[in-house]
């Protein structure tokens, strides 16, 4: 009797994995061959004081709507290189203040925006004008959007945004800049 119910069970799986097989359906659309990801750049934005939260804060759009799958990179254009090309710092990034003080710029962000926020050990409503003047006035960031087993990978150095591009290129792949 265990034979047979064996058997039979034996009998049914296998119909089973046979019936599992149909059309494929249709092909997808055509991937961009060595897109990895793409970037935009948001220039002149001004960060504005929230008395709620104590922080400076720009809330951004994202240039499209991204996937669970997508991580977030933003870099704040730091300065130019005596050649004129940009210098990126990735955030959260940290600045020490001539008085002792510290400032953070961090970001957080949806699927569809971000926030870019200068957090401080004070609270910044206190800046010098200097100090307003360089870090909520006329800022440029860059944001990047890739994939997250690429933006989590260890063994990639994401550090500035030259070393994302150089990470980007190694690997035989470039990010798409959106217009």
């Amino acid at each position: 009797m265990k034979k047979i119910q064996i058997l039979a069970i034996t009998l049914i799986a296998v119909i089973g994995f046979l019936s599992c097989e149909g059309d494929r359906g249709p092909q997808g659309p055509p991937g961009v061959d060595g897109i990895i990801g793409t970037t935009e750049e948001y220039t002149n934005i001004n960060l504005n004081y929230d008395d709620q939260t104590g922080l400076y804060t720009a809330l951004l759009n994202l240039p499209y709507d991204i996937l669970d799958s997508d991580a977030i990179l933003v870099y704040r254009l730091e300065n130019t290189d005596n050649s004129g090309n940009p210098i990126w710092a990735q955030l959260p990034h940290n600045f020490f203040l001539s008085d002792g003080n510290i400032i953070q710029y961090v970001f957080n962000h949806t699927f569809y925006d971000f926030e870019v926020l200068i957090d401080a050990n004070f609270d910044p409503a206190l800046f010098t004008d200097q100090e307003y003047n360089q870090f909520t006035r006329n800022q440029t960031f860059r944001v990047v959007i890739v994939p997250s087993v690429f933006a989590n990978d260890p063994n990639n150095n994401l550090e500035t945004y030259q070393d994302l591009l150089n990470e980007v290129h190694n690997q035989g792949y470039e990010i798409e800049q959106m217009k």
